[in-house]
């Protein structure tokens, strides 16, 4: 499934940007899930969520582009598209390396030919190719799982949108040699976690994007928050290099 969020107070532009997108996503055959937002605010709380983001640059009480360096700071990797009216914010907005700048009213064109940029980095993404109990072999994208946790005799992998899948094996093995090991990070004797949806690092618990709470061993806790702020710091380094 591919998670796309359009956030725009204009709703003619809001509706139209869908429009297009729905059209192009049909003619791809692409499973896809298209949410809409007049407001940061409101996309904020489920923004890790998305594999793209249609996001306008002037909105009322905020700006995009903005919103757009904080989520980069945080280490937020949802691609972006920028749209807006005006070509003034053009060579700023990239300082976010976004997919695309397009102006309103998005053509279908320069639209699809960014969607297609964007799905063909997500289908480079690292995948599992697991032997799912509940479906047998399946292919799981490494950027939908949250975290992973092993129950009894079963890993469990779960997916920031809360599906889950399980299947047998051992649970050092697994996190050793199947998760990247870049953005996954063995908190607990019991948890991996992907760091990419980490909100913030409590005492003993990884707070998730979706509301999750992921325990740390106590004796890995001073690790944790190393091992944390360096992901955060190779993202920003990522970056950069890309300028």
């Amino acid at each position: 499934m591919f998670y796309v969020a359009i956030c725009d107070d204009d709703r003619f532009f809001l509706d139209e940007t869908k429009r297009l997108l729905e059209i192009i996503f049909k003619e791809l055959n692409e499973d896809y899930e298209i949410d809409c937002f007049n407001s940061t605010q409101k996309l904020e709380p489920c923004i890790r969520k998305y594999n793209l983001l249609i996001l306008a640059i002037m909105l009322v009480g905020n700006n995009g582009i903005e919103y757009a360096e904080s989520l980069r700071s945080r280490g937020i990797k949802t691609d972006i598209i920028f749209i807006t009216s005006s070509p003034d914010y053009a060579l700023e907005g990239y300082s976010v390396h976004p997919i695309d700048y397009i102006l309103k009213p998005a053509n279908y064109d320069r639209l699809h030919d960014a969607v297609m940029r964007c799905l063909r980095e997500r289908h480079n993404t690292p995948a599992l190719l697991i032997n799912s109990k509940e479906h047998g072999k399946i292919r799981v994208n490494t950027d939908d799982i949250a975290y992973c946790e092993v129950m009894r005799y079963e890993i469990v992998i779960h997916s920031i949108d809360g599906k889950r899948v399980s299947l047998y094996g051992t649970f050092s093995s697994f996190c050793s040699n199947e998760l990247p090991q870049e953005s996954f990070y063995r908190c607990h004797r019991s948890y991996a976690v992907n760091l990419q949806y980490v909100e913030s690092i409590n005492r003993y618990a990884f707070a998730l994007s979706n509301g999750v709470s992921v325990p740390i061993a106590k004796n890995n806790y001073n690790d944790a928050k190393k091992r944390f702020a360096d992901y955060i710091n190779s993202f920003d380094d990522a970056q950069a290099q890309k300028i």
